[in-house]
């Protein structure tokens, strides 16, 4: 609002707060994609998706061919970081369905909103330290250091976590099988296989 203090767009914004004094020191921005927002932890896209509408009514008021609005703020203004591939993918979804609600033609142009899926971090024995070796330790504290092993840490616990459960579905496993099997050669072949059959129907 203080590019364009002429603005009308001031009334449909619920939870705008007007500056107490005039501001002088401000980012000058000249076209309306210039914006740039990201939300680092954006989830589901609940408020990029929020942020489409504004920057949309923000550009009609610049006076953009409305066809060409909903793939301008897809490229140039709004970008979202998540860690679930998932919910990540709900959020490029939402974006989506929100530009083709604008521009039936949307789908056929192909754009691909700016969702990022961080993938897992590891390092390897000696990396951080050669880093720390290279930018100086003033640069990179052992805070830092100790953020970064955080990840590591965290797939670790995942991967024992996963290895318990293994553990426990084995040793469920041995525990059925040593109540419901009982294999007497004497029942013949067709009779040992329905005492296997039920054993799976249990697993």
């Amino acid at each position: 609002m203080l590019n364009r203090p002429e603005s009308s767009l001031v009334d449909h914004m619920e939870y705008y707060i007007k500056p107490e004094q005039q501001e002088t020191d401000f980012l000058k921005i000249n076209s309306p994609d210039e914006l740039k927002i990201c939300d680092p932890a954006c989830g589901s896209g609940h408020m990029l998706v929020y942020a489409f509408d504004l920057l949309y009514a923000i550009y009609e008021e610049e006076g953009y061919n409305p066809s060409e609005i909903p793939e301008m703020i897809l490229t140039h203004n709004l970008f979202g970081i998540e860690i679930d591939k998932r919910t990540g993918e709900l959020a490029g979804s939402a974006l989506t369905m929100k530009a083709r609600g604008k521009d039936r033609r949307f789908f056929k142009k192909h754009v691909q909103p700016n969702i990022c899926m961080l993938e897992n971090v590891a390092f390897e024995n000696g990396e951080l330290n050669d880093y720390i070796n290279a930018v100086g330790s003033s640069l990179f504290s052992n805070a830092h250091k100790a953020t970064l092993l955080q990840f590591t840490e965290a797939e670790l616990v995942k991967l024992r976590k996963k290895i318990d459960e293994l553990v426990k579905y084995d040793e469920l496993l041995q525990h059925k099988a040593d109540q419901l099997i009982e294999i007497n050669l004497d029942d013949g072949v067709v009779e040992n296989y329905k005492k296997f059959e039920g054993l799976v129907g249990k697993i």
